[in-house]
């Protein structure tokens, strides 16, 4: 006959079960909070490389009128008009037309500049492009990891929009104002770098426009949902509060 498990022996059996959870948990969340350190770091890195970038040829990447005579064909493959901005000091976003969006612009400019390592291939993606998840673009539209930088965090990326603010979420064919973060992460961003208030200060948390109302922000208080694990949320990041 075999012999049952006393009570002390399943007690001891249920404890290092509950400590190997404990760990795991701990594990994950350290795990989590250095991507998500790492792809704050990578933000801050990118806002830096503007400012190189504006220091060395006067002008904003992206807004560079003379981009195509610096660059060449490497800019935009021979097409002047997706290559150069209009030299105005703004950075516009149109999403009607690949030429004119210069907040696509961007970071092409900065990596032909050998200003940042990642290759950033291109500034004109719009009709019969494809996103990550290979869906069709049916419009102009930053893309991530061809026409905008892969952050740490799987299909973030960021676009400077209007002199002033980073859009951190997860994009794709046209505005970048879909779900990267979840809550917890997005609500650990603010703490980080602001007042840790979700609609005041230089970030707001917003609802992704593929997610319901209320999954990135909480229906009592205004507050994040911390309640909810799934990606849900994109930040508006005022980096350059009043302009650059």
């Amino acid at each position: 006959m075999k012999k049952a498990f006393s009570l002390l022996e399943l007690s001891i059996v249920i404890a290092v079960i509950a400590v190997l959870m404990a760990s795991f948990s701990v594990a994950t969340n350290l795990v989590d909070n250095a991507t998500l350190m790492q792809s704050i770091s990578q933000i801050e890195r990118h806002a830096k490389n503007i400012v190189v970038f504006r220091a060395k040829y006067g002008t904003y990447p992206g807004d560079y009128s003379n981009a195509y005579a610096s660059f060449g064909s490497a800019c935009a493959g021979d097409d002047q008009a997706s290559c150069d901005g209009d030299g105005d000091g703004l950075l516009e976003w149109n999403s009607g037309s690949d030429e004119a969006n210069e907040s696509i612009k961007i970071f092409h400019h900065m990596y032909l500049a050998d200003i940042m390592s990642e290759p950033i291939t291109d500034s004109s993606f719009g009709a019969g492009s494809t996103d990550f998840s290979g869906a069709s673009c049916s419009s102009a539209g930053s893309i991530v990891g061809k026409s905008t930088p892969t952050l740490e965090i799987e299909n973030l990326t960021i676009l400077l929009v209007d002199n002033e603010y980073f859009k951190v979420g997860n994009y794709r064919c046209g505005w970048p104002i879909f779900a990267g973060l979840t809550p917890r992460q997005a609500a650990k961003y603010d703490v980080k770098f602001d007042d840790g208030v979700r609609d005041q200060g230089l970030i707001k948390g917003v609802d992704g426009v593929d997610v319901s109302s209320n999954d990135c922000i909480s229906a009592t208080g205004n507050k994040y949902n911390l309640a909810n694990s799934s990606r849900a949320c994109y930040l508006n990041y005022h980096k350059f509060k009043g302009g650059l």
